[in-house]
C-alpha cells in the first residue's frame, strides 16, 4: 500500500512539474516574439529617423537664391542628372530637362538583359515618373536632342530626332544654369575595326541586339551536317576589356550557354567557348586584388578562357563572320604586352 501511494505521489509530480515546465514555454514565446517585434519596431524607427535627419540636412545645405526662379536646364536622363534633379530645391527653380531618351536605364544590369536573365522592361524607368516624384509639378521633360549652345546668350536650341515629327521640330531654351549630363560614348582606344565590327554594351538596343545574335549563332551551329570546326568557330566568344561590364558579360554568357541553351540545344556546351580579354596583368583592376584573385579562380572553374597582358588590335575573319564580339566581343589578332611589335 506504501509503495502505490508513493508511486501515484512521484507520477503525480512528474505530472505536475510537465505542466509546470510547458507553462514556463508557452509563457516564454509570447516574451520572445514581444522582444523581436520590439527590436524590429525601434530599428524601422531608428532607420526612418536617420533616413528624413540626413533628408532635413541635405534640404538645409542647399543653395538658396534670392528674388525670382533660377532657370535651370539639365541635359540628359542617366546617373549624372538624377542626382542634380534629387539636390535642387524644387521652390527655388524652373527645372527643365531635355533629353531624347524619355527614359532612366539602369545599366548594371545590362549583361543580364542580354541573356534573358532580366527583362529589358524590368531596368527602365519613365524619366517623367520620376521627375514628378522628385519636383511634384515644378519641374518638366522635353524629348529632344540639344544641337546648339549659345553660353554669351545663355540659350539653347533643341531639336525633336525622334520617329515622328510635327510641324515644330527646333525650340530655344533660355537658362540660366546648364547642366550637361549627356554621358559619353564607347572608348575605343583608336582601336581599327572596333566601331564598324564590334556589338557595345551601353543602351538597351545593344542588349537586345546582342541577344538576338547570340540565339541567331546557336541556330546557324545547329544546322544538320554542321562541322565541328564551323560550330567552334560561330561559338566562340571574345568579351574585350576586363572591368565590371565585361567580367559580367562574360560570365551571364557562359551561364546562359551552358546551362539554359544547353538544355534546348543537346551537345551544343562542348563547342562552346568564352574568352575574356584584358590588356593588364589582372582583371577587375579597379578593385581588391582578393576580388581580382577570386573572379579569376571562378573563372577557371567554369571553364571561361582568360587571356591578360593583351590587347586587341585588328580582327581576322571577318568577311566569314568569324563568331561575335562585345565591346568591353571574336577571332582577333591580339598584341602581348612585352612581346615583339
Amino acid at each position: 500500500m506504501a509503495t502505490l501511494v508513493m508511486y501515484r505521489s512521484v507520477t503525480g509530480t512528474r505530472a505536475l512539474l510537465t505542466r509546470s515546465l510547458a507553462d514556463q514555454a508557452q509563457r516564454k514565446k509570447p516574451g520572445i516574439i514581444r522582444r523581436l517585434l520590439k527590436w524590429t519596431l525601434l530599428a524601422g524607427a531608428t532607420y526612418t529617423g536617420a533616413y528624413y535627419a540626413i533628408k532635413y540636412v541635405q534640404k538645409r545645405n542647399r543653395p538658396v537664391f534670392d528674388g525670382p526662379k533660377q532657370r535651370v536646364v539639365v541635359l540628359g536622363s542617366g546617373w549624372g542628372a538624377l542626382s542634380v534633379l534629387h539636390h535642387l530645391q524644387p521652390d527655388q527653380f524652373d527645372i527643365t530637362v531635355v533629353s531624347p531618351r524619355n527614359y532612366f536605364l539602369f545599366s548594371p544590369l545590362l549583361p543580364s538583359v542580354t541573356v534573358g536573365t532580366v527583362e529589358s522592361r524590368s531596368i527602365v524607368e519613365p524619366i517623367r515618373k520620376l521627375i514628378q516624384k522628385i519636383h511634384k509639378t515644378s519641374a518638366q521633360f522635353l524629348e529632344a536632342e540639344c544641337v546648339d549652345i549659345d553660353p554669351t546668350n545663355k540659350r539653347i536650341t533643341c531639336e525633336d530626332n525622334s520617329g515622328i515629327v510635327g510641324a515644330v521640330s527646333k525650340i530655344e531654351l533660355d537658362y540660366d544654369f546648364l547642366v550637361v549630363a549627356v554621358g559619353a560614348t564607347s572608348n575605343t582606344f583608336n582601336t581599327p575595326g572596333v566601331k564598324e565590327h564590334c556589338h557595345f554594351l551601353k543602351e538597351i538596343s545593344d542588349a537586345q541586339k546582342i541577344r538576338n545574335v547570340i540565339i541567331d549563332l546557336v541556330e546557324t551551329a545547329s544546322l544538320p551536317g554542321q562541322e565541328a570546326y564551323e560550330r567552334q568557330r560561330l561559338l566562340h566568344f571574345v568579351v574585350v576589356g576586363g572591368g565590371p561590364t565585361g567580367v559580367e558579360f562574360a560570365a551571364e554568357l557562359r551561364d546562359f550557354l551552358r546551362e539554359d541553351v544547353s538544355k534546348i540545344y543537346p551537345g551544343i556546351d562542348k563547342d562552346v567557348m568564352v574568352t575574356l580579354v584584358q590588356s593588364q596583368d589582372h582583371i577587375l583592376n579597379t578593385y581588391d586584388k582578393q576580388i581580382s584573385q577570386y573572379t579569376k579562380e571562378r573563372f577557371q572553374m567554369d571553364g571561361i578562357n582568360l587571356l591578360t597582358n593583351a590587347r586587341w588590335v585588328w580582327p581576322v575573319g571577318v568577311a566569314s563572320g568569324c563568331g561575335q564580339w562585345v565591346w568591353p566581343v571574336v577571332a582577333v589578332v591580339l598584341k602581348v604586352s612585352g612581346a615583339s611589335q
